[in-house]
């Protein structure tokens, strides 16, 4: 490093509060993470976010997060296809996949992990709610980088359109009436979804909790 470079400090992107009650909640999320990975080995992690990984929690706050689970092995246990667990929903907006377990399969890990941080921690239905389970597969990671790639692809698409666009602007040039312009500017192409990659792959990098 030379003399004249500077340090440029990043904040931090996690921040866990010192709270007696904060620093239980992380103690028994890993326990209980833990206990259900010894009976459900498929388990990999809890990825929490929101104020929780933000040192903004309060007693009253919920916990946020996502368990992942190996969709293969998921299937394996249950000698079944992994097509037969999960169902894949497009996002109306960017068409950007997201891959679920199926209610009942996911209720297996959920339930449990739920019913024993309410009980654990004397927290209400509604301070679980916001956690949910992710399969997690290299079938789903490949479809779902797959979709990124083509989003971007139809971004770079989007430019070539627009330089065209502008390049045959007719404004300023003789035989074209003001209707045809406005019309021709009408026609100007639609600026794309800004890539995304979705929850199975976008979870993944919150604060793991638990995971091995």
């Amino acid at each position: 490093m030379s003399e004249t470079s500077e340090v440029v400090e990043v904040p931090k992107r996690y921040k866990l509060s010192n709270q007696e009650f904060a620093k239980e909640r992380i103690t028994v999320i890993k326990e209980e993470v833990r206990a259900l990975r010894a009976s459900h080995p498929e388990v990999l992690s809890f990825c929490m976010f929101g104020s929780m990984a933000t040192g903004t929690v309060k007693p009253e706050s919920d916990i946020d997060g996502y368990l992942f689970v190996d969709a293969a092995k998921a299937a394996a246990a249950r000698n079944l296809n992994p097509a037969a667990i999960v169902e894949t929903q497009k996002s109306e907006e960017t068409g950007t996949p997201t891959t679920y377990f199926t209610e009942a399969v996911a209720a297996e890990y959920l339930l449990p992990l739920k019913e024993a941080l309410k009980a654990k921690l004397s927290l209400s239905d509604e301070q679980v709610r916001h956690i949910r389970s992710r399969p997690i597969s290299r079938e789903i990671i490949d479809q779902q980088i797959e979709s990124c790639l083509e989003q971007m692809r139809e971004l770079e698409r989007y430019k070539l359109a627009i330089a065209e666009f502008e390049l045959n602007d007719p404004f300023d040039k003789p035989g074209y009436t003001e209707e045809e312009i406005q019309a021709y500017w009408a026609s100007r192409p639609k600026h794309p979804p800004l890539p995304d990659v979705g929850t199975n792959l976008s979870a993944m990098f919150h604060l793991d909790i638990g995971g091995e």
